[in-house]
């Protein structure tokens, strides 16, 4: 057994134990930051200001003062319980009517490759 973390979500694997585990570094690090940006905040036990909430903008007008409203919560969020992560930039498309995809583009300390995180939002 030699991982990080359980990969979520959570699969049987007996070769790692029980379940699947993630033993790459990046691979943890973008779970993580997925896990903030999902997490509605009040969500997490013990911890009621922790998490971006991303879907309690599913139905908010997708216009550039909604996007900067995220984007400006996503930066707070991350400095403040993953201050190891840069996130250099936030990339919303609305390819059509129900779903927009937001890419996150961020860099860790230490690792000189920039990693991307894509979140479809329908």
């Amino acid at each position: 057994m030699s991982g990080l973390s359980p990969k979520l979500p959570l699969s049987s694997n007996y070769v790692d134990g029980k379940f699947t585990l993630i033993s790459d570094i990046s691979e943890l690090v973008g779970q993580n930051l997925k896990n903030l940006i999902l997490t509605i905040p009040g969500e997490r036990i013990m911890n009621p200001l922790f998490g971006v909430g991303l879907k309690r903008f599913l139905f908010e007008m997708n216009d550039l003062s909604v996007q900067a409203r995220i984007s400006g919560i996503i930066g707070e969020q991350v400095a403040t319980y993953m201050p190891f992560v840069a996130v250099d930039d936030v990339i919303y498309s609305d390819e059509n009517s129900h779903v927009v995809n937001i890419e996150l583009h961020y860099s860790v300390d230490g690792f000189e490759e920039s990693e991307i995180l894509n979140i479809p939002l329908s």
